[in-house]
């Protein structure tokens, strides 16, 4: 299609970018669903980060490069379909409103959590939820850990 000089094409949807939700639009225009089994792999580490949402796509379209975002709606998707969309809709809104609505009960170290978990979101909502769930639990070990200590070393101050 063109005017006046100005060529349009619509093929740009149908290849490989760095937006993801282009990727997601890709990734529904092929209706590729994995039924679960990504979204297993990724909470539970069974794979390695090869098995991520965007790695599947590039295999299955053909891509040459397999490290593709993918928003957190693609990965409702690649896992069930529209009704996975659906589904991590609204389990993230619910989380969402009941941290809001809890956070001021929260004991004081946990609320340094809250904060981390409200930063991880952007990275869960625009990125592949495999490594952002390994990333994301790595971290909040880890500020557990230090929750703990200081618990424990307040606790023995007190004692001493």
């Amino acid at each position: 299609m063109t005017s006046k000089g100005f060529n349009l094409s619509y093929s740009l949807f149908n290849s490989p970018h760095f937006d993801a939700f282009q990727n997601f639009m890709l990734l529904v225009n092929e209706k590729i669903v994995t039924n679960g089994k990504q979204l297993v792999d990724a909470i539970f580490f069974l794979k390695d980060n090869r098995i991520g949402s965007g790695h599947i796509l590039g295999e299955q379209v053909g891509f040459t490069f397999f490290n593709i975002a993918m928003p957190f709606l693609g990965e409702g998707f690649i896992n069930f379909s529209y009704l996975g969309v659906v589904v991590f809709t609204l389990f993230i809104s619910f989380l969402n409103s009941f941290f809001d609505k809890n956070y001021i009960n929260f004991p004081i170290p946990f609320k340094s959590i809250y904060f981390v978990l409200i930063g991880f979101e952007f990275y869960i909502l625009r990125g592949d939820l495999s490594s952002s769930v390994k990333k994301m639990t790595g971290f909040i070990f880890a500020l557990l850990i230090v929750v703990f200590t200081s618990y424990i070393f307040k606790k023995l101050n007190k004692k001493a």
